[in-house]
């Protein structure tokens, strides 16, 4: 992978010794760091105290890795141990982790009795403005199994601002980044932390408020586990963050009713610094939309009212960022020209088993839900009765077997509807 380079600056730890983080300088960057700095070959190498110890020649002889810190935390034994390694070591141990030789690289850690590590990056916030949301993605990868059965080992994630180091308190987990053991049974012994099935991606958005000239510590902690443990490792790492001007409007509500002036669009939304407008649209059929008018509106409580509506009436916002980039809203739908329903969606298309329905309804009225196999077999079939208004409806697909499957809705009698799932 190729790395992006950010300018290094200094922080000053709590031992009162000036060391280097990531500056991040540009809103909406990205620092990336693909570990290949450190060694492919060599001896365990043993630093003079138990860190947090910056990851550069000068300790660690052929591996470079600035702004990222180890520390050997707990266990019986003294100072941080870096070993280059292929998965075949049981020792604990900090480890550059990768094919015998090869130059693609993975930060990892094995605990045992004697050395628990962890790891980490400081990033300063130098981009001269007030940070409120970092987006972080990496690949976790499994480069040993240390025992079976097992329920697997974890590098438990966890962040703060203005740490003075990897080893201090107070730092809040977020356990979408937690690397954890993708195999907990099979041979015992080295994994291809490199090959697909042995390595997952991760990503997480998390709000936090970084002022200017602040740093944040990203850190993952090793432990040690009942009997062997497996060699996990950080791979490909990317870090973004933006501040307020750049948050994304978050719509908070969506709703359409019918009145004697016109069917009524009401919404709420938030955070929209750096937004322009809503367009609203309207379809006939669900499929194909039109734009009928404009609101600049853009925070609190906004309105809209359509005064011709159509028969059958499908809703949407668009909504429109300065900087031209748009997203759509869900659909909403209101009958003008008799009892009825319409329905607007059936979702997650792939599921397990719970699937929720969508939709408008003048009047009570009762729907029949066909569950049609390729085949065109009834696999399976319910009855919903919707109230008044818009609403979302619970529906169990769980009875159903693993497959493709065409669920049309019927109301007296007439197909009202039809969706396509997928049940897993």
């Amino acid at each position: 992978m190729k790395k992006i380079y950010m300018i290094l600056g200094t922080v000053l730890l709590s031992a009162g010794v000036k060391a280097q983080s990531v500056s991040y300088t540009t809103v909406s960057s990205t620092y990336a760091e693909n570990f290949d700095g450190l060694a492919n070959s060599g001896a365990t190498l043993i630093s003079g105290s138990n860190g947090p110890t910056e990851i550069l020649p000068a300790t660690f002889t052929g591996s470079s890795v600035p702004g990222w810190y180890l520390s050997k935390y707990g266990g019986t034994g003294t100072n941080i141990s870096l070993g280059v390694d292929n998965g075949a070591s049981n020792s604990g141990a900090a480890f550059s982790y990768g094919s015998t030789g090869s130059s693609e690289r993975g930060l990892g850690a094995l605990a045992s009795g004697t050395k628990i590590h962890r790891f980490g990056v400081v990033i300063t916030n130098n981009t001269g403005l007030d940070l409120i949301q970092v987006t972080v993605n990496f690949t976790g990868e499994q480069w040993r199994l240390g025992q079976t059965p097992t329920n697997g080992d974890t590098l438990t994630f966890g962040y703060k601002v203005n740490a003075t180091g990897i080893n201090d308190i107070g730092f809040t987990p977020n356990t979408a980044l937690d690397i954890t053991s993708l195999f907990t049974t099979g041979t015992v012994g080295a994994l291809d932390g490199n090959a697909t099935v042995n390595k997952k991606a991760y990503t997480a958005t998390i709000t936090v408020a970084i002022p200017v000239g602040a740093t944040l510590t990203l850190r993952w902690d090793d432990a040690n586990d009942a009997g062997s443990d497996d060699g996990l490792a950080i791979d490909d790492f990317s870090f973004s963050a933006i501040d307020a001007t750049l948050l994304p409007i978050t719509l908070l509500s969506f709703d359409a009713i019918r009145s004697t002036t016109g069917n009524i669009l009401n919404w709420k939304a938030e955070n929209a610094q750096n937004f322009s407008h809503f367009e609203i649209e309207r379809s006939a059929n669900g499929g194909s939309f039109n734009t009928i008018g404009n609101v600049s509106t853009n925070f609190g409580s906004c309105s809209f009212t359509d005064g011709t509506p159509l028969a059958h009436n499908y809703y949407r916002l668009k909504m429109v960022d300065k900087d031209g980039k748009f997203s759509y809203s869900k659909v909403v739908a209101v009958i003008n020209n008799a009892k009825g329903a319409v329905v607007t969606g059936i979702y997650p298309t792939i599921t397990t088993g719970k699937l929720s329905m969508d939709i408008s309804a003048e009047g009570t009225q009762k729907l029949q839900l066909l569950f049609l196999d390729l085949q065109g077999r009834i696999a399976n079939s319910q009855t919903v009765t919707a109230s008044t208004g818009n609403s979302t409806i619970n529906l169990d697909a769980s009875a159903l077997a693993k497959g493709m499957y065409v669920v049309k809705v019927l109301q007296t009698n007439n197909e009202a509807a039809s969706f396509k799932i997928v049940k897993q």
